[in-house]
């Protein structure tokens, strides 16, 4: 025998059933054993959560500077390279004989200068780039 389960309306009801008036006193019942309580927050309660928050920013700023410098490549060009390398080369293929008669009234040779740059620690290879 099937039975719709879902449409029974005699299923539907519940079997649990609560004293009338229940709900109506229980307000002032529960209201005599619940008492107000004043809570007293410290300051330092209060800036504790903003300190921890500015402490881990400071924790991950320091270790990340840490772990960049530690991982940076240690042919860093320094400020010397930085002024010898910091000319404007655009034309300086267009006005090479200029260059070469400057170079030559100031008395500086192309070994001198390579040697320069050696002692300034500038590798071979950039200074192989530099005179194609």
């Amino acid at each position: 025998m099937e039975r719709d389960i879902l449409n029974n309306p005699e299923l539907r009801k519940s079997p649990y059933t609560v004293p009338e008036g229940y709900f109506d006193s229980l307000r002032k019942e529960v209201s005599g054993y619940v008492r107000p309580v004043a809570v007293k927050v410290s300051l330092w309660q209060k800036l504790a959560p903003l300190a921890m928050i500015a402490a881990t920013f400071i924790i991950m700023v320091t270790a990340g500077t840490f772990f960049l410098r530690s991982t940076s490549p240690e042919d860093e060009i320094t400020q010397e390279d930085y002024i010898v390398f910091a000319g404007d080369y655009s034309d300086f293929g267009i006005y090479q004989e200029e260059n070469d008669e400057q170079y030559a009234d100031a008395g500086v040779s192309e070994e001198d200068i390579i040697e320069y740059l050696i002692y300034t620690g500038v590798s071979e290879d950039i200074i192989e780039l530099s005179k194609e």
